[in-house]
């Protein structure tokens, strides 16, 4: 076996050293790879947003730094909740009074009865490249194009009805749950954004995050042709 790009990179060879960071996109890699710490965040000030329902306060991550899971989380203050550890719940759940979770589309969310003012929390991020599109709507399903679900979808971040009888942000949902007006879904197979019927979406802007171009686990086991 020859030598690999990990082999590579713990070598530090000075000579190939930058070459192996710009490889592997380092950047990217400290971005979505590695756990993520907040401290002292405020969801209460962060209040909700538009893509997250009603009713929850958001820790909103940026686009290339969404949250696939949390690990844990702690409240130091709060307007009424609980303080102490969080519960952690699975993704797509709306948390509960003392409860912390992942959104859908990639946020870190409480429950706004909660009023949490001073909260840490440990996520891990969720891998991929953020792509934008605008496209037409069909009887409420705006189908992805077939290159971005061959490199395969993770989550729909953001859906804007841009033009029909309810434009706006939509609320995003876990994928395959039906939406009501004035929110929006990936299907299960992640291949389409659907949006209700009676928003008469006809053309929307979506923002997805997709698999990453660069298959950071495969080109570690590769050989390299740095030394």
């Amino acid at each position: 076996m020859g030598t690999t790009l990990q082999d590579t990179m713990d070598r530090a060879n000075p000579n190939t050293l930058a070459d192996s960071m710009r490889t592997i996109k380092l950047g990217q890699v400290v971005r979505q790879n590695i756990v993520h710490t907040l401290r002292r965040e405020n969801p209460d000030a962060a209040g909700t947003d538009p893509s997250d329902l009603a009713g929850l306060d958001s820790l909103v991550r940026p686009d290339d730094g969404k949250a696939m899971t949390v690990l844990r989380g702690y409240a130091r203050a709060s307007g009424g909740g609980p303080l102490g550890e969080l519960a952690v719940i699975p993704p797509n759940l709306p948390p509960g009074p003392g409860q912390v979770s992942v959104a859908p589309g990639g946020n870190i969310v409480c429950n706004a009865g909660d009023a949490y003012t001073d909260v840490d929390v440990e996520y891990i991020p969720a891998r991929g490249d953020v792509v934008e599109l605008t496209a037409s709507v069909a009887a409420g399903v705006l189908t992805l194009p077939a290159a971005l679900v061959a490199r395969g979808v993770v989550l729909l971040e953001e859906a804007d009805a841009l033009v029909g009888a309810a434009v706006g942000r939509k609320v995003v949902l876990p994928p395959g749950v039906g939406p009501a007006p004035g929110q929006a879904s990936l299907d299960v197979p992640k291949t389409a954004v659907g949006f209700n019927a009676g928003d008469a979406v006809t053309q929307a802007r979506v923002k997805l995050l997709v698999t990453a171009e660069f298959d950071l686990d495969h080109q570690l086991e590769v050989n390299s042709s740095l030394i």
